[in-house]
């Protein structure tokens, strides 16, 4: 098998379009749409092409691209997170043993791909034992809760908490309360950013069109910001989306946590059948998540290559 590395520039996007389309059969769009999304998803630096030949023919490919100076990324958004692969698995483990050189050879620490958690558990657990022995890892994961299966009726909001909806709070208080939290926190991803990119990040997290006011609360204590959550609609008209939940380091381990997010599903289940939300894995949250009746699945799963 022959593997070849192209800029840009040199990409044959035809090519690549064309293997694409039979190796996802699903895939219903024309190879011009796909091309577009090739153009569509350009980046500040632009992608390099992994490309697999058998006796010149294109048997698989994948596109890397720079998320962060640190950190690099496999085929994403239209892209499935997987490399494309018309032949058998051992094109797969051989782009991406590929990929970890390149990476590793230009100084980057880590390589994350995102694929989607319901593809048919045969077929990933066949991704997943493949990623894992080429040395990725469960990074960050989707997990979803039911809210008509759970109970409301044994938690209390404490004393001395009032509750408003986060459009009446100042957006530099919850952002305050996001730092703060995140600061003393576990996930990987807030240390990475720069002051900049956190607000960004942060803004991203509430977009006004997808905002649930009623259910995205903020809890207040003696005029002070404790926590809050921003829910969204997104993934369907049933199902709602916890893009935050933090409780400021100084209120932590007086259950503000479980109140406040069963506080926001007990509202959110008047009108949604289910809620999602994405986690760190082996974060302490994960405890507080599945206490509430959330359980891995119904969206999709990151995985990283760290370098070392």
């Amino acid at each position: 098998m022959e593997m070849s590395i192209h800029t840009w520039d040199e990409v044959d996007f035809q090519e690549l379009a064309a293997a694409m389309h039979p190796a996802r059969a699903h895939h219903k769009k024309t190879i011009q749409l796909l091309v577009h999304e090739f153009l569509r998803w350009r980046y500040s630096e632009p992608p390099v092409v992994i490309c697999a030949r058998s006796h010149n023919e294109l048997v698989g490919w994948l596109m890397l691209h720079t998320t962060s100076p640190a950190m690099a990324e496999i085929n994403p958004g239209p892209f499935g997170g997987h490399p494309v692969v018309r032949g058998s698995s051992e094109v797969r483990a051989c782009l991406i043993k590929e990929a970890i050189s390149y990476a590793t050879a230009r100084g980057f620490e880590k390589i994350d791909l995102t694929i989607s958690m319901e593809e048919p558990s045969e077929q990933f657990k066949t991704y997943e034992s493949q990623y894992t022995a080429c040395g990725f890892e469960p990074f960050y994961f989707c997990m979803k809760c039911i809210l008509s299966e759970q109970e409301y009726s044994g938690f209390e909001v404490p004393a001395g908490i009032e509750i408003k909806q986060t459009t009446q709070v100042s957006e530099d208080d919850l952002y305050h309360c996001y730092c703060d939290a995140f600061s003393a926190g576990e996930a990987e991803f807030f240390f990475d950013q720069t002051e900049d990119e956190k607000w960004e990040f942060f803004k991203e997290l509430s977009p006004s069109e997808a905002l649930i006011e009623e259910c995205s609360l903020v809890f207040i204590k003696d005029q002070h910001v404790v926590g809050f959550t921003y829910l969204l609609e997104y993934g369907g008209e049933e199902n709602s989306h916890l893009s935050l939940i933090c409780i400021h380091p100084d209120f932590q381990g007086q259950g503000l946590g479980k109140a406040l997010l069963f506080t926001t599903m007990k509202k959110a289940a008047r009108k949604y059948r289910a809620m999602t939300l994405y986690t760190e894995a082996d974060t302490s949250a994960l405890e507080l998540y599945r206490a509430c009746g959330f359980r891995e699945g119904g969206g999709s799963i990151t995985y990283i290559y760290r370098i070392t």
